[in-house]
């Protein structure tokens, strides 16, 4: 499977993600769709080695920059990537790659992989430091939802998952069963984006709104601890586990709905939020 490389000028082990394929349904969504096969040979072949050609004559691509894009145009940078996306696909034109960055812009969440890896690297760097009660990992496998600390980042506390909420696409028959929380795309929630960014991703925030607490703006911002004055409103990064103790609130994590039977794959978006005794006994673990 090609791979993307994500690092930091500063120095440290880096973070993989897939080079997602373009023309339809991903992998990750878990459908079992034959014209898959297809899109990843394409991906192979085709995709990955152009990319890697522009990547090697032109020089690594700075993600930052693409991700401030999409916050400006209305990204939470999970379930929403299409502004940054679009940013990724303008760079490849200027790069010289018109062909690909065109199937790359009609593929909104082609993004996606790399900020997930992107927000891994960052958190991983609050390792280790100084702020042990920050989460640095977080994840759900369909049966446990589960979160390590900056402390003790070796060490998971885990609690029994539930089904992401939100509504089922109209192509999917009512009364779906849908499977417990999965995904490692959890760490863009934790590092302030997804579902604390929610009130100013106007496209997302309409579709969960039936499912957010008045007071949601405001709990989920209280959670982050460290402010960027980069950011557009100085937006903070971090989720502290002492903060959702402290306040007795969660953080929401945008998570895809995936039916339970392992086979029909994506159901909807989802909207996921973990117990606060979760961060409890994490704590309590960090002593």
């Amino acid at each position: 499977m090609p791979l993307f490389e994500v690092g930091d000028a500063a120095g440290g082990l880096p973070v993989f993600a897939p080079v997602s394929t373009v023309g339809g349904v991903d992998t990750r969504m878990g459908a079992r769709d034959p014209s898959l096969l297809q899109r990843l040979q394409r991906r192979d072949a085709e995709l990955a080695p152009a990319l890697r050609e522009a990547i090697e004559r032109d020089g690594p691509m700075a993600l930052w920059p693409l991700a401030a894009q999409g916050l400006a145009a209305g990204d939470d940078l999970h379930s929403r990537t299409a502004g940054a996306n679009t940013a990724l696909a303008s760079l490849l034109k200027l790069r010289g790659m018109g062909a690909v960055a065109d199937d790359i812009a009609a593929n909104p969440l082609f993004f996606l992989t790399l900020w997930m890896a992107a927000s891994a690297l960052m958190l991983r760097a609050a390792e280790g430091g100084d702020m042990p009660s920050l989460v640095t990992r977080a994840g759900g496998n369909g049966e446990c939802f589960a979160i390590a600390l900056a402390g003790r980042a070796g060490q998971w506390a885990v609690c029994d998952a539930e089904p992401p909420r939100g509504a089922l696409m109209p192509s999917i028959a009512a009364g779906t069963e849908v499977a417990a929380a999965i995904g490692d795309s959890a760490v863009i929630d934790m590092l302030g984006f997804g579902g604390q960014r929610l009130a100013h991703a106007p496209e997302p925030l309409g579709v969960f709104r039936d499912h957010l607490p008045p007071d949601h703006a405001e709990s989920a911002r209280r959670l982050l601890c460290a402010p960027q004055p980069v950011l557009p409103d100085a937006w903070p990064l971090g989720l502290d586990a002492a903060r959702v103790a402290r306040h007795q609130a969660a953080p929401w994590v945008m998570l895809a709905r995936l039916a339970g039977d392992g086979i029909t794959g994506f159901v909807g978006r989802g909207i996921y939020r973990p117990p606060v005794t979760l961060f409890d006994r994490a704590l309590q673990a960090l002593g």
